[in-house]
């Protein structure tokens, strides 16, 4: 939990300046919090990395890719809904909807976002998410 609390304090940090993590940067992020399940720190930096979503949004230099998107979901496995994981998922819509995707890496790109997906329950936002993705199914 002290190595949470530390990632936490540094995002805010970054998040407080200018700067903003590409797309890469971002995604593997989010796939790194797998498996950590529900706590205050990890509800400090799902808030963290949405304000991140938001930026790279904003900035529009990055789009995201089929690995950005099953990467980030497959990090929010059983996740706990919260109001930070709806934010984050809030802010992940516009970039999962404009993603690129090509024919030869869908399949495994979409079967990681769907296995990112299950142990959510369903809400407004999972199943926006779920939209989003339809069309590429």
């Amino acid at each position: 939990r002290k190595l949470l609390e530390l990632l936490g304090r540094e995002l805010e940090r970054f998040c407080d300046s200018e700067d903003y993590m590409s797309v890469k940067e971002l995604s593997m992020s989010l796939n790194g919090l797998q498996s950590h399940g529900d706590s205050p720190e990890i509800r400090r930096i799902l808030n963290q990395l949405s304000i991140q979503a938001q930026k790279l949004r904003s900035k529009g230099s990055e789009q995201f890719d089929f690995q950005a998107v099953g990467n980030s979901l497959i990090g929010l496995k059983n996740m706990a809904i919260s109001k930070e994981l709806n934010g984050l998922l809030d802010s992940l819509l516009p970039l999962i909807q404009n993603a690129k995707w090509t024919e030869s890496s869908q399949p495994q790109a979409i079967a990681n976002a769907l296995y990112g997906l299950q142990g959510l329950p369903l809400n407004r936002f999972t199943l926006l998410v779920l939209q989003k993705l339809t069309p590429h199914l």
